[in-house]
């Protein structure tokens, strides 16, 4: 490649996922990192202050979870 070309990108953004990014990784082990000296009591939660970005990180998420083939195991 000749000096100052940028090598073309030839991954693809998720159809209406543009800013997104799918990968898939697969996982052979996971480690136990469960701590006894504390319990979490709740996940990252938000308040919404745009309905359409809502809307749009919904159908973002729906769009990656349809590519992963819709499977959903914990």
């Amino acid at each position: 490649m000749s000096a100052g070309r940028q090598q073309q990108d030839r991954r693809k953004a998720p159809p209406g996922a543009d800013d997104y990014a799918a990968v898939r990784i697969t996982v052979t082990a996971v480690d136990d990192h469960r701590q006894p000296a504390f319990s979490i009591l709740a996940g990252v939660d938000r308040t919404w202050n745009d309905d359409a970005e809502k809307r749009a990180l919904a159908a973002r998420a729906a769009t990656l979870h349809n590519l992963a083939g819709g499977d959903r195991t914990a």
